[in-house]
C-alpha cells in the first residue's frame, strides 16, 4: 500500500559531480513513460520508469561512466525511509531515495566528499585518468585478478583527495593507489592485485 504521494531522490551528476536532491510524486510515473531527472547543469542523471509491477531506475555513474540499472517494487520505493544504491564497481553511493531529512543528510555527506575531491589541486582535471583506472580495475576483476589474501573477492573502492583506495569488504585490508598518470601506468603494468600482501 502506497502511503506517500511524494518521495525525495538524491543523485550525483556524472558531469559536474554536484549532488542533486529532487522530489518525485506518484503521477510522474503515469502511463509507464520514462521520467528523467537532471542536474542544474542540464545533464541527465537518472531515469525512472514503471515496468510491469516494478520501477526501473537507471543511474548514470560519475565513477565508472556506466549506467547502472536496478528495480524496486513501488511499496519499497514509497515506504522506505532510506534506500541507498552503490556503484557496483566502486562501492561508492550514487543514488538515494526516502524521507527528506534522511536524503538531505546522506546528500550532504556525499557532496562534502566530492567537493573535497574536486577542490584538491592534485586531482583537478584527472577525471579521465580516474575513469581509465576504474576500467583497468574492472578488467582485473572480470579476469579474477583482483582479490584479497583472506580469500575474499568482494572488493570495494573509495576515493579521498588524490587517492583511489581498494578495500576488502571482508577483512578491511586496503591498498591506496594514487590517481595520476603515473598511478594509471602502474595499474596498466600490474597483472594482478592482492590486498593484504605487502
Amino acid at each position: 500500500m502506497i502511503s506517500d504521494l511524494k518521495k525525495c531522490v538524491g543523485y550525483i551528476c556524472p558531469s559536474c559531480s554536484a549532488v542533486a536532491v529532487k522530489n518525485v510524486n506518484v503521477f510522474d510515473f503515469s502511463k509507464g513513460k520514462p521520467y528523467t531527472l537532471k542536474c542544474e547543469c542540464g545533464t541527465p542523471c537518472l531515469q525512472m520508469q514503471m515496468q510491469q509491477d516494478k520501477y526501473r531506475i537507471a543511474v548514470n555513474c560519475l565513477i565508472c561512466g556506466s549506467a547502472h540499472t536496478f528495480f524496486m517494487k513501488p511499496s519499497a520505493f514509497w515506504n522506505q525511509e532510506l534506500f541507498i544504491y552503490e556503484c557496483p564497481e566502486s562501492g561508492i553511493e550514487i543514488y538515494f531515495s526516502g524521507r527528506d531529512s534522511e536524503i538531505a543528510a546522506a546528500a550532504r555527506e556525499q557532496d562534502m566528499m566530492f567537493r573535497e575531491y574536486a577542490e584538491d589541486s592534485d586531482t583537478i582535471g584527472l577525471n579521465d585518468v580516474l575513469y581509465e583506472m576504474m576500467g583497468m580495475l574492472r578488467t582485473l576483476t572480470d579476469n579474477g585478478h583482483l582479490y584479497c589474501a583472506c580469500g575474499s573477492r568482494d572488493i570495494g573502492a573509495a576515493f579521498d583527495n588524490s587517492y583511489l583506495t581498494l578495500v576488502c569488504r571482508e577483512c578491511g585490508a586496503n591498498k591506496p593507489i594514487h590517481i595520476s598518470p603515473e598511478g594509471a601506468e602502474v595499474l596498466r603494468n600490474t597483472p594482478a592485485i592482492i590486498l593484504g600482501v605487502d
